[in-house]
């Protein structure tokens, strides 16, 4: 398999061939929790397993979808996943609402999101407005009192992620083409 390294799941899925086991990305815990880190094995094994449950919700090549929540390791894990799909991530600061939320999901076309526990009150107040949203991804944090079982329409990230499934190739053709959409 040829592995084009212009593009980040091509840099992931290389450097990850490696196997050294150093971390990559370090997200600091702010002295609230401990730091979280990666190594690009675990970056690539995690945007794997979270590519084959985004694909097994129906996400396709040229489809957005959205991230709302702040720095964790679960985003750049998002990130690599959509390289993989050829699928564009859509970042949205976990405190937007209202309106100015569901124009960004709209205006973006997004067909699912990939939100923080803390910032699905926000994304429950506008998902009534927003008829091309097919899946809600919830993932648990430390930052919210939340329980993600009172939350019949959202999946949690846990049952999304598929560990055991072959691997995808990455479907990107055009590496200069979108990954992200601002």
């Amino acid at each position: 398999m040829s592995i084009d390294e212009l593009t980040l799941a091509g840099v992931v899925r290389a450097k990850a061939d490696r196997q050294d086991p150093e971390p990559v990305l370090t997200i600091e815990g702010g002295g609230k929790r401990d730091d979280e880190t990666r190594s690009f094995a675990q970056l690539w094994r995690n945007g794997q397993a979270l590519a084959r449950g985004l694909k097994s919700l129906g996400l396709g090549r040229g489809e957005k979808f959205a991230l709302l929540m702040a720095n964790h390791v679960e985003f750049v894990d998002a990130m690599v996943a959509a390289g993989i799909l050829d699928a564009l991530f859509v970042p949205i600061d976990p405190r937007t609402k209202g309106d100015k939320l569901a124009y960004m999901l709209k205006a973006a076309g997004c067909v699912g999101v990939i939100a923080a526990d803390y910032a699905l009150d926000n994304l429950n107040g506008v998902r009534g407005e927003l008829e091309g949203l097919r899946w809600v991804v919830a993932m648990p944090t430390d930052e919210s009192d939340k329980s993600l079982a009172d939350e019949p329409a959202i999946t949690p990230l846990a049952e999304v992620m598929d560990f055991d499934g072959a691997e995808l190739p990455i479907a990107i053709e055009d590496p200069q083409g979108a990954m992200q959409l601002i």
